[in-house]
């Protein structure tokens, strides 16, 4: 009995040992994530510089090359070239491609409108096995003696991609097709 009493104590004592240094873990792992993240329990190196704030104490050799590294900066100051920023231009579309042209013309166009001059856009189309240019021309029309009104016909003047929605369409359908042969692959795995 006295050997099993013994046995459990220092069992007891064991996991109490245990248990003091899971807390001791769980202090200091707090203090890490929630504790000050200051420097000042960090010891200092002795082979550090400290840095004179009053007056810089530059040794003869630091000198030197303070001296020559400013040498250097005046001998060598370079001017950059002003250049005016301009927007970036888009490549046009290769010359190569079928282009179909599509015009659309104001509605209710008046007889007393002048022609000054048409907006071109185009957006780069795609067929199952075909891609091609689609060209709208929208022309500008002024009314005699007064100011200028483009022709507003469709909200395509907004746009900033040169694609057609189909390729985003199609884009996302094959994602779409992708991810089902995969999760269809694994479930034929399981």
């Amino acid at each position: 009995m006295e050997a099993k009493n013994k046995k459990l104590e220092s069992i007891v004592a064991k996991k109490e040992q245990q248990i003091k240094k899971l807390i001791d873990q769980l202090a200091w792992f707090r203090h890490k994530f929630f504790g000050n993240s200051s420097e000042k329990h960090i010891a200092e190196d002795p082979d550090q510089r400290k840095i004179d704030w009053d007056g810089l104490e530059v040794v003869a050799e630091e000198k030197a090359i303070i001296e020559n590294a400013e040498k250097e900066l005046i001998e060598y100051e370079r001017r950059k070239p002003v250049k005016n920023k301009q927007r970036p231009v888009r490549q046009p579309l290769p010359d190569h491609l079928r282009r179909e042209v599509e015009v659309i013309g104001p509605e209710g166009k008046q007889g007393n409108w002048v022609r000054i001059g048409e907006e071109v856009t185009e957006i780069l189309e795609h067929k199952p096995g075909e891609v091609y240019v689609r060209r709208i021309e929208r022309p500008k029309y002024a009314v005699k003696q007064e100011s200028v009104s483009p022709d507003i016909a469709t909200d395509q003047n907004d746009r900033r991609s040169i694609s057609y929605p189909y390729w985003f369409n199609a884009i996302i359908a094959f994602a779409t097709q992708q991810c089902r042969a995969f999760f269809i692959e694994r479930a034929d795995d399981e």
